[in-house]
């Protein structure tokens, strides 16, 4: 707060009063106190970090011999015939102040030193800099780097001085920083020096005019601007707290020019700037650095924002990697409570790497359950099932699931949504040769169930489901399908959910699991009576082969006998024949009644009704008008082709009873229909001697 920040400046101030100059603590407190100082000196730390682990071209090599630097200057003048323009003394300055120069190999050893002092500043390696420059023979540039430290005499120090023992402490840093930063300014100033030690002291005097020259790329430059923001912080805040022992040296109007720049400023200078610097000005449009010019700038709301349109306009030009790095930013900042991002642009920036990288054809990566535990709920839910939709193999699936599980998804919900999404899918358009036959889309509707088969939890759910799937198949008369369907149900699911319930529960059953169970059974009853009516049909047009009519008179013994014989069996099978007819016939009756005089209400009624009507009610009835009268003519017509006419009466008896009111479910044309047929059954048996009913007269 602003008065945290005043009662250190005053603590600052009073130590400054009393103690003398301490320019590391006041640097310290600048840093603790100041957000915009500590991020400026992160992200130079990041750069330096970079440029470290990148390495550089050059190497550690001692350049001069340890203890005499440009040595094959030194051999040439020890000679005695060194060239006219050869420097005849070797100090720093010789060369400057003799304006003579080195041999080609000094001179060529010399540039690729500098050029390796210059990296090692560059990635902050300030003191093996140092060493470079001792180790090379160049103790007095070695001294050189080190100005730049902060300036402590420790014997001020309360703390030192009372957990003492009464000695002298030397003194730490630079006492003359000023006296120091004013020389390297020059240096870097000076066109006759090479660019490589121009540069090398640009950077240590926050000199970026000098120091831009030196840098190549992006993260080279952004370097340099952070590095001269920094700086000029520095001197700007310990300006407030001159020496006592001297008066400190201005710094060039130049250098306090540079305090306008701003993190902003910066980043609209790199990408506008001068055309000198193309590199810096086509990098600077690179994705990448635009992701990283934001996460500096601290605007997460806009660069959310750019990676979503991006999504938009290039999703097929973004690389794989690129749309895992976004997708894991966009996590990061939501996790770090960045309340200003919008979460539907998270959201479609995780699904759309979901999507687009692990999802296969028909197979999932096994992180895909934990990227989708990672959005809301809702979306969690209709994502996961989309993706499963097209999912193939027992195995692959329990294996989907137990991921979805660990990784926190609602899989109850998610097999749900799954089953109703693809049964609720499109469906073939219905064929004219062959209407009844199943489909690949309602086959892949059929198999959608065994996805509520893994958990024996979702068995009431799976009955549900199938019920829904089962009545679309009755109601397009898709008899084969419906079948596939049914077999496709374990044995003893309905155990299953009753045992399962009862272990958790105390009360009754819910009434639409026991209305899903009751569907489930009558639908399984209409099936058991088709297949009876088939097996019946079956045998019926199987009737035995009629033999050639009896020999011709005049035909010999063996003729008469062979033909006797094939009458024998002939009437053997029609016996056998007629038999088993009667028994599929009665058959049929018996699975056709078990659909007609269906328990507690009739068949495709609940049991327990719930006092909304829903689509589900309607589907029943509609049902119930679809395929009694059907199954009650077929009924009919087995039993008349069967010469059981009294049992086509009591088929009239049973449709006409006010105790089933099954002919509520019959248009008039249906009704008449099947009544006509019934009078026609009456006049056969009156045919046979027998009253309209079938009773004997006598």
């Amino acid at each position: 707060s602003d008065i945290d920040v005043m009662d250190d400046t005053s603590s600052i101030f009073n130590d400054y009063n009393i103690n003398g100059l301490n320019e590391r603590r006041i640097i310290q407190a600048l840093l603790d106190r100041d957000a915009s100082i500590r991020q400026c000196n992160v992200v130079i730390n990041w750069l330096e970090e970079i440029a470290k682990k990148r390495g550089h071209h050059g190497n550690d090599k001692e350049y001069f011999n340890q203890s005499v630097s440009m040595e094959h200057t030194a051999y040439q003048l020890r000679g005695g015939s060194p060239a006219v323009d050869l420097t005849t003394e070797l100090d720093p300055d010789a060369t400057t102040r003799q304006r003579k120069r080195l041999t080609p190999l000094d001179k060529e050893d010399e540039l690729q030193c500098l050029k390796q002092l210059f990296y090692l500043i560059r990635s902050g390696q300030h003191s093996k800099a140092e060493y470079l420059c001792r180790i090379s023979g160049q103790p007095w540039r070695a001294a050189t780097l080190q100005g730049w430290q902060l300036f402590r005499d420790p014997n001020l120090d309360r703390d030192v001085v009372n957990n003492g023992d009464g000695s002298l402490q030397p003194l730490e840093g630079n006492p003359r920083r000023d006296l120091w930063k004013l020389s390297c300014w020059a240096m870097a100033d000076e066109e006759s020096i090479p660019l490589e030690e121009r540069s090398l002291y640009a950077a240590l005097s926050g000199n970026l005019h000098a120091l831009l020259p030196a840098c190549h790329n992006w993260e080279d430059h952004l370097w340099a601007h952070y590095r001269v923001m920094l700086d000029v912080a520095v001197e700007l805040e310990l300006s407030h707290y001159p020496p006592r022992d001297h008066t400190r040296c201005q710094l060039p109007a130049a250098y306090w020019k540079q305090e306008a720049y701003t993190a902003r400023s910066v980043f609209h200078k790199m990408r506008s700037g001068s055309e000198k610097y193309p590199e810096v000005i086509r990098e600077s449009a690179e994705k990448y650095r635009e992701i990283q010019r934001l996460l500096i700038l601290k605007d997460s709301k806009t660069l959310v924002d750019l990676l979503v349109e991006w999504i938009d306009t290039e999703l097929h030009d973004l690389h794989p990697q690129f749309l895992r790095f976004i997708a894991h930013l966009v996590l990061f900042l939501q996790a770090v409570d960045c309340t200003e991002i919008d979460s539907d642009s998270v959201n479609k920036v995780v699904e759309t790497f979901i999507r687009e990288q692990l999802v296969g054809k028909d197979t999932l990566h096994p992180l895909t359950a934990t990227y989708t535990s990672r959005l809301p709920p809702e979306l969690q839910t209709s994502i996961y099932s989309q993706l499963l939709s097209n999912v193939e193999g027992g195995d692959n699936r329990q294996n989907y699931l137990t991921l979805a599980e660990e990784a926190g998804l609602d899989v109850p919900l998610i097999t749900k949504t799954l089953v109703e999404w693809i049964r609720e899918g499109p469906s073939s358009p219905l064929d004219d040769e062959s209407p009844a036959e199943t489909s690949v889309e309602d086959r892949k509707k059929i198999q959608a169930v065994d996805w509520l088969m893994y958990d024996n939890s979702q068995r009431g759910e799976a009955l549900k489901q199938s019920n829904a799937l089962l009545r679309s198949f009755l109601a397009t008369g898709k008899i084969s399908a419906v079948r596939e369907l049914i077999s496709r149900i374990p044995p003893g699911s309905v155990d299953i959910i009753y045992r399962f319930w009862s272990r958790y529960h105390d009360e009754e059953l819910p009434v639409e699991d026991r209305n899903a169970i009751r569907e489930h059974i009558a639908v399984k009853a209409y099936i058991d009576a088709h297949d009876a009516v088939n097996d019946w049909f079956e045998h019926y047009n199987n009737a035995p082969t009629r033999i050639q009519p009896e020999p011709a008179p005049g035909s010999g013994f063996k003729e008469r006998i062979q033909f006797q014989q094939r009458l024998k069996e002939y009437e053997t099978s029609v016996t056998h024949w007629k038999h088993e007819l009667q028994v599929l016939c009665q058959r049929v009756s018996d699975k056709i009644y078990n659909v007609l005089m269906f328990a507690d209400g009739g068949w495709m009624m609940d049991s327990d009704s719930l006092p909304l009507t829903d689509s589900r009610t309607n589907q029943m009835t509609l049902l119930r008008r679809l395929c009694m009268p059907s199954l009650c003519l077929l009924l009919f017509r087995v039993l008349d082709s069967s010469q059981r006419f009294q049992e086509c009466l009591e088929l009239g008896d049973v449709v006409a009873s006010d105790d089933y009111k099954i002919y509520e479910l019959f248009s008039k044309d249906e009704l008449k229909l099947l009544f006509d047929k019934i009078t026609s059954s009456s006049l056969q048996l009156m045919d046979q001697k027998l009253d309209s009913f079938g009773f004997s007269k006598e």
